[in-house]
């Protein structure tokens, strides 16, 4: 007998959001996301918090923080407002996103609270990783009158701390009509994870076909850039030493070498050097541990911390994809796991892999099992 779960993302209902990497949910289209996006953290919305924003040019209406705050009021409250400045080279608006939180932009959006009658100048963005060495990240260009001024930053795939508009010719009035945001277009992760929450089996099963609305953003190889798993495990919970080794220890656990498997966290702080991003071998199995590797056969992951939480490896099949359907949005995808390999279990979940940068929108998915 078949029995299977739906889902259209119409909410975050459904997905272990606090487990997934690198995907964002976009409540105006009821997607998740891979790739760039201004949805990812520090993209929109109030960022007061965590961005911390400085300027060489003289404030008369507003304070600088109000570039982030997510506000979008065409007044002193939400926006910020210029003196006259007639020479804006060397002129700049500063981010710091923070010890340890560099960021892949890949694009700028500026927005004003109202259109422009007056000159702006040209303008470029720069990354810097120490805030004083800088690298330009985009063109010239100069504002326009409009709303909204883009800024594509092409080929940029460095993670900077830092980024700063800076002035290159002209200048800039001061006339009432404020800027009055600053929104990053964000490289969130080289791999995106979509993983569902646990459904309810109604008997074990031994095959599971998973069913994906897929859009392409950026062409996506099927089984090389875009993969899909399946699982009837409830896991198995696992500590380690990284003091003494590579091991995780759970005793008398039954896996073998060269399955695969993927580890996630209560508290979304794995140890050190392990990843939910990743679907991992297991390697240098004994009765009591293991260690993982990316490869085959391959090198242990080294470990460097035992992280905090509850710790969770579980078995996965991979269901290879095949297009079953060309839509005017995007593509329905299929493939087939089969789950006889694992251990006995009526928990069942999918996990999506958006790898190697690629962008795609998940629309939704599909998960039978008999």
């Amino acid at each position: 007998m078949a029995d299977g779960v739906v889902d259209e993302y119409e909410d975050q209902t459904g997905v272990d959001d606090p487990n997934c990497t690198g995907v964002a949910y976009d409540s105006a289209v009821d997607c998740y996301s891979t790739g760039p996006t201004y949805l990812a953290t520090g993209g929109t919305g109030n960022r007061t918090a965590s961005i911390t924003v400085s300027t060489n040019i003289t404030i008369i209406e507003g304070t600088i923080d109000n570039l982030v705050d997510g506000a979008l009021t065409n007044d002193s409250s939400s926006g910020v407002n210029w003196t006259y400045e007639p020479n804006i080279p060397g002129k700049y608006v500063r981010f710091d996103f923070g010890v340890g939180n560099a960021k892949i932009v890949t694009e700028v959006t500026k927005r004003m609270g109202q259109t422009e009658t007056v000159t702006r100048g040209f303008w470029k963005w720069q990354g810097s990783n120490n805030g004083s060495a800088w690298t330009d990240v985009s063109a010239s260009q100069q504002l326009g009158a409009g709303l909204t001024d883009v800024f594509p930053f092409t080929g940029n795939a460095t993670a900077y701390r830092y980024y700063q508009m800076i002035g290159v010719s002209g200048g800039v009035d001061g006339n009432g009509h404020y800027w009055v945001e600053i929104e990053f277009k964000i490289q969130s992760a080289t791999t995106g994870v979509l993983l569902s929450d646990p459904s309810t089996a109604l008997s074990i099963p031994t095959s599971a076909l998973v069913v994906v609305w897929e859009e392409d953003v950026t062409a996506a190889t099927l089984n090389t850039d875009l993969l899909a798993y399946a699982s009837r495990e409830t896991g198995r919970s696992f500590t380690t030493n990284f003091a003494s080794s590579n091991k995780l220890f759970i005793a008398s656990h039954g896996f073998l070498n060269d399955e695969r498997v993927m580890v996630t966290s209560s508290a979304q702080n794995l140890p050190a050097g392990l990843s939910n991003a990743a679907m991992y071998y297991i390697v240098n199995k004994t009765v009591g541990d293991f260690e993982l590797s990316l490869t085959s056969g391959g090198a242990a992951v080294a470990i460097t911390s035992n992280g905090t939480g509850i710790h969770t490896v579980r078995r996965w099949a991979q269901a290879t994809l095949a297009q079953a359907a060309v839509l005017s949005l995007g593509q329905i995808l299929t493939g087939t796991a089969d789950l006889t390999a694992q251990t006995a279990g009526t928990q069942m979940r999918y996990v999506l892999f958006a790898k190697n940068n690629k962008a795609v929108n998940f629309h939704g998915t599909a998960l039978q099992w008999s």
